[in-house]
């Protein structure tokens, strides 16, 4: 188990750790990480916004007002 935490995702054998990563790893592998630099930075803004919650930051907060005020173009 990479860094002797959870989560963990096992993939041919081969162990990635941290829930970012992996969200990151199954977003290319799945192709989900957008098709233009902005649509990639905008999925980026999702994860880092999630990781601030997660931090105990105000990542909730601008995470709100993000889907608020940009939710119908991140669709």
């Amino acid at each position: 188990m990479p860094g002797g935490q959870l989560p963990v995702l096992e993939i041919d054998g081969e162990k990635i750790g941290q829930s970012i990563t992996i969200a990151r790893f199954l977003a290319n592998k799945f192709h989900l990480t957008g098709k233009t630099e902005i649509e990639k930075a905008k999925a980026d803004m999702i994860l880092d916004c999630i990781q601030d919650i997660g931090n105990g930051k105000d990542g909730l907060m601008i995470l709100c007002r993000t889907l608020e005020t940009h939710g119908s173009r991140l669709r």
